[in-house]
């Protein structure tokens, strides 16, 4: 079943707004994930529009977060929407995106909203940013596709929670040995400043990955800054790795639920990774499921 665009021909022109890029996929990942459902639960009297929930972090600790991803949606949906929604089976929908607020508490308040998106208003696709293993058991009672923005495959992964959690992003083993691989061989900066948190599993697992490529591409970490759990004011661990000695301006950073941040060009650092020789461990993570984005050419 296909998912057509009915602007294929300006499409390109909307792939130049930088705004949309990234999250922007997700919308069009949700597009596609839709098409696979044996039936959408549109509602009767609205059967032109299909409802896209979102249990974001749009206040609490992850609230720098939250409201970009929001907003990122929005941009998204209203990118599809104006370029006249989408196609199954011969008819045409729109999408309308719901977001809720888990407060950063997604075992608490992110299972409330979950179930009101779910169970009330009986969306067919849910997004969330680090929400997914709170919901396990309750994807199990309701199974729906749970695209997954921001948690990692790294042990323990997000993939081993349900068959219907996918995860949208580029994974920790690729893009973080492949970040400072950029910095080193592009960039050519060979001193890196880590922040991270000793008492979060992912930041740490982020500094043995920063810490195994930087001896493998011939980088130095000069400062290996730590933060408190529960911090929500970085500045003065930022400014703490900015004052290294001979840190100059290579950062890598490992805030909660943000992936490493290995330079302004991270993105650019994705791409090479690919070329990277660095190999998955044996037995390490599943195979990550993957959504093909909206085609241009669909």
């Amino acid at each position: 079943m296909q998912v057509k665009s009915r602007r294929a021909s300006t499409r390109a022109n909307a792939a130049t707004n930088n705004s949309r890029v990234g999250l922007g996929a997700l919308a069009a990942a949700a597009v596609v994930t839709l098409t696979a459902l044996p039936a959408l639960p549109v509602n009767a009297e609205d059967a032109q529009t299909v409802t896209l929930g979102a249990i974001l972090p749009i206040t609490g600790l992850a609230s720098t977060l939250g409201p970009v991803e929001r907003d990122a949606l929005t941009m998204a949906v209203e990118d599809i929407n104006n370029a006249g929604g989408f196609e199954v089976a011969g008819k045409h929908y729109k999408l309308v995106l719901k977001v809720l607020d888990d407060e950063t508490n997604p075992a608490s308040v992110g299972v409330s909203g979950f179930r009101q998106l779910v169970d009330v208003d009986k969306v067919p696709v849910l997004v969330d940013a680090v929400g997914a293993r709170s919901y396990q058991a309750l994807i199990r009672r309701s199974p729906l596709p749970v695209l997954n923005i921001l948690d990692s495959v790294a042990p323990p992964s997000i993939l081993t929670v349900d068959p219907h959690v996918f995860l949208l992003r580029t994974e920790v083993l690729g893009y973080v040995p492949g970040g400072v691989w950029y910095l080193k061989n592009v960039l050519h900066k060979d001193k890196i400043a880590f922040i991270g948190s000793a008492v979060d599993p992912y930041s740490a697992s982020i500094e043995n990955l920063v810490k195994g490529a930087a001896e493998q591409y011939g980088a130095k970490i000069v400062a290996d800054v730590n933060y408190p759990g529960g911090a929500t004011d970085f500045s003065p661990f930022i400014q703490s790795a900015t004052n290294a000695r001979h840190a100059g301006r290579a950062r890598a950073r490992a805030l909660p639920g943000r992936p490493a941040a290995l330079s302004r060009d991270v993105g650019r650092g994705q791409s090479a990774a690919r070329r990277l020789s660095c190999r998955r461990p044996r037995g390490a993570a599943t195979a990550r499921r993957r959504l093909r984005p909206l085609s241009p050419a669909a």
